[in-house]
Formats: structure tokens, sequence, C-alpha cells
């Protein structure tokens, strides 16, 4: 999904607190701690350049003497280390500097904090080598690759669209056509109503807009509200279709960010499949999250991902009691394998309701598999990594189960640029490295 990556670094501090005694009152930290380094490396081979050697670099605000290592990086290496001993309790700067040979090719910087009779573990991260198309490092998709150190982000509209027809050529997920092409939000289209929360089912500004996820019938793969309950944010520029296309990630300039889906506020017509629209923003925006399918058993047919530590699990059939679960609207992220394959996007000529300019049919193809959300992302899964819960809805009853909404593409879920350049390119100074500094 991710093409030629600029280096994307990540600083996670981990402390682990040893003998914190007693007694109280405010006073000035003193003593000694551990910093122990990792820097996990992306291969770089393809790009034209060797990583040699790493400079890890640790210097406190007002002191001369800094301290540094410097490791060399053999060929096939993954992980380079060290380990900074009885460093003086505060906050530091953390350095980390990548050489080809005398060439700098990467640094980035970031804050540690060192506590008495401490060991703080700091992993660098190096994702991938591209520049700012990767998500800012405190939105939600920033966050949940810092916690996770996989590269989670949007889907783009043809991912969007494939995980959506499951398999179908219709105007909706179950296999049935539109059959109101009018625009009163008020009309029930029978064909839709099982499947998405649309227009017809709001009730005025006394009754609920968004609905609980997963709580209409799922499409053919198990992915829930594809249609309706909340637009859903892609990676895409919103601009006409450019043809046939293999992996495609969109046009390359835009002015609005691309949202499919329809919303709890929409008529049938536009909650169809091939239905595209500039983001919404306001209480029916939301999103549900992507990744490129890296683990190596193709028998893995769901991802869980815990979002109180991070961790992450695979299975090879839907987790039991999925369909009713909270634990999969609130703590637990899942993704479900969509794999590789060819489909026809866009709509037919004959299709109701039909936007002759922007869904044009053509063929894509996806030369390998990809996660997507089974649920779009809950205000219960926002707060686990969220500051703060900017949804309309927020004040609900049911609100962790709620999709989020309200949030925007640029502000607070992802940032940064899409899509990726064609080619890795080096400034004077080297690639720059972004760190994330996940606040513990």
């Amino acid at each position: 999904m991710l093409r030629r990556l600029l280096v994307l670094a990540v600083i996670i501090l981990l402390p682990v607190l040893f003998g914190c005694g007693g007694g109280g009152g405010s006073r000035t930290e003193t003593g000694t701690g551990n910093l122990s380094v990792s820097v996990n490396l992306e291969p770089a081979q393809d790009y034209g350049f060797t990583l040699t050697s790493a400079k890890i670099l640790l210097s406190k605000s007002g002191d001369v003497v800094s301290d540094d290592e410097t490791v060399p990086i053999s060929a096939g290496n993954t992980t380079v280390s060290c380990l900074f001993e009885s460093k003086p309790v505060g906050t530091y700067s953390l350095s980390v500097t990548l050489y080809d040979n005398d060439s700098v090719i990467a640094r980035g910087t970031g804050d540690v904090e060192i506590s008495a009779n401490s060991e703080v573990v700091a992993n660098v991260l190096i994702v991938s080598w591209d520049s700012a198309e990767i998500p800012l490092p405190d939105t939600f998709l920033g966050r949940l690759r810092s916690q996770t150190r996989m590269l989670f982000d949007l889907p783009t509209e043809a991912q969007w669209e494939y995980a959506c027809r499951a398999g179908t050529m219709s105007s909706y997920n179950n296999g049935l056509d539109c059959t109101y092409a009018g625009t009163d939000y008020t009309v029930h289209d029978p064909n839709l109503d099982d499947v998405a929360w649309y227009g017809p089912d709001w009730g005025g500004e006394e009754s609920p807009g968004t609905r609980p996820v997963g709580t209409k019938q799922p499409n053919a793969w198990g992915l829930y509200d594809m249609h309706g309950n909340v637009w859903e944010m892609c990676l895409d520029w919103y601009a006409p279709y450019s043809g046939n296309a293999t992996d495609p990630v969109g046009p390359s300039l835009g002015t609005s960010r691309a949202a499919r889906g329809g919303s709890w506020h929409v008529w049938a017509l536009l909650a169809r499949s091939a239905q595209r629209q500039k983001v919404k923003s306001g209480r029916m925006a939301g999103f549900r999250v992507a990744c490129a399918a890296t683990d190596a058993e193709s028998n893995n047919r769901y991802m869980l991902v815990n979002l109180n530590d991070g961790s992450i699990n695979y299975q090879s059939s839907a987790p039991s009691g999925l369909d009713v679960s909270e634990e999969y609207r609130t703590d637990t992220l899942v993704l479900r394998r969509i794999s590789a394959g060819s489909f026809i996007m866009g709509s037919p000529n004959t299709e109701l309701g039909r936007d002759s300019t922007m869904e044009m049919e053509h063929s894509v193809t996806f030369s390998s598999d990809f996660y997507i959300g089974v649920f779009e992302v809950t205000q219960g899964q926002w707060d686990m990594l969220m500051p703060s819960n900017p949804s309309y809805y927020s004040t609900a009853s049911n609100k962790n189960l709620l999709p989020v909404e309200n949030v925007g593409w640029d502000s607070d879920v992802r940032g940064g640029n899409w899509p990726p350049s064609s080619s890795a390119t080096r400034s004077s100074s080297g690639y720059s490295i972004h760190c994330y500094i996940l606040k513990q």
C-alpha cells in the first residue's frame, strides 16, 4: 500500500521504575538511571545507499558535555543498540544520525526522561523511507503507528470500494440495486434498509444520528456499515478516475479528499458502493483503518489490535462474539484480510443515481493482500489513543459504541501528505527522521 517512503522514526519511552521510596512533599529528584537505545532499521539498499553506521547522541540541556555512541551497521542488520549508563536524572535530547560511510543519510531527535533508579528503553523505529506522506505524530493514525509499530493508514478509494463490494457489482453490497433516485432523505429504499443506517432512520434533532457500529447486516466479507452511519475518509484526492490501474494511490494533486459510503443523514443513492463525495465535516464525518498485509501467513484472516498495549494477534477465523462483543468496538480494533485480486471500480451507465463524471468504470488490480477495519472507528477506540473526543454525539450513553465523528483528515485523523512521491528525494542534509514521542 505504501511505496517508497522517507524515514519515519518512532521513539517509544517505556520507563520501568524500581525502588521508588516514599516520602511526601515536592523536591528535585537526584540520582542516576540508565538509557537503553535500540534502533530498528528498514532496508535501504533499493534507494541507492547503504547504511554503514548510526551515531546515537545523548545531550542534556545546559550541559556542555554530551555522550555519544557510534554503532556500525553490518550488511543485513535490522537492529543496532547501545546503552548509556549512570546518567544524572533529567530530560535529555536523543539524536540519531544514520550514515553511508561519511555521508549523512538521515537524522532526527526526540526527548527522553531519565528517572532515578530506572531503566528507560528508547525504541527508535525506522519504518519507511519517504517524505511527509506519513501521518502526523499527534493524530489518531500517528499514535496508532507509534503504539503498534505498524503502518496503519486510511484505505485508498480503490481499497475501500473493493472491500465494500465484496464481489458484488450492484448498487449496494448485498447484491441489490438502488430503487430511489430522489433527494428526499426521509424516503426508504427497501433494498438498502438491511445494511445501512441512513436518512429515513433519523427522526430529527431529538433522535439519534449515528448508531452503534455493527448493528446492520455485514457484507459477504464480514465488513459492517460500509453503507451509511458516517462518511468514511479515504487517502485519495477527490478527482475523476484516470483509467485502469494496479494498486492505485489516487491523483497527485487536489483540493479535497474523498469520502465514501454515505451517512445517517443521506438519501439512498448517496450510500451506493460507487458513490463518491468530497470529505465531509461535522457529525457525518468518520473513518475506518487499513494496512498492508505484511504477515507471511495467508491463513490469517483477522488482525486484532489491542489498544491498551499495542499488541497484535492474528486469527484464521472471525473472533468469537465479533457481532455482539463490546470489546471489539471499544479497546480492540478488528481488521479483516482482503485477498489480492481485480474488480471493476465505478458504476455502469444503467445504475440509478450514477454520477457519470466521477464514477467511470475501470479495472483495478491489487497485487497484494491488505487489511481493513471490520467496523468504523468508534468513540471508545478514539478515546483509547486521543486526549479529547470531538464527536457531536459524545454525550450519548452508548457513545463508546458509536462511530467517532466531527473529525478532520488533516487535523486529527491523519495529516501529512498523500500520495507517496514517485521516488525518494534526498536533500543536501539527508532525509529527515520524523520522531514520534509516545508519552507514557
